[in-house]
């Protein structure tokens, strides 16, 4: 049996919201920005309430692509439908930027 979490969305400062990306197995993915010195930026990717087995995924973005970390590999490996539309979401993002 599946274990549900509940996200934890980021509120220090620093964090912005920048908005979902999307709506995957039923709940709703909210994404959590926070700029860096350099290339990359601290994205956490939050369940906004309560997901299967992980709700809270802590990654990194350099405007292109995520790092290769294990948040990223979970996602990919049991979420990968989520992995796509954020990654379309957050190129979007970064182009709008630009």
């Amino acid at each position: 049996m599946s274990k549900l979490y509940e996200g934890i969305h980021k509120t220090e400062d620093g964090w912005q919201l920048l908005g979902s990306a999307g709506v995957y197995d039923g709940v709703n993915w909210m994404v959590h920005k926070q700029d860096q010195k350099g290339d990359w930026s601290k994205v956490k990717v939050v369940a906004n309430g309560w997901a299967y087995n992980k709700a809270n995924y802590p990654m990194s973005w350099n405007g292109t692509r995520f790092a290769k970390c294990i948040s990223f590999q979970t996602m990919a490996e049991h979420r990968s439908d989520l992995l796509e539309g954020l990654t379309a979401f957050m190129k979007k993002i970064t182009d709008n930027v630009d």
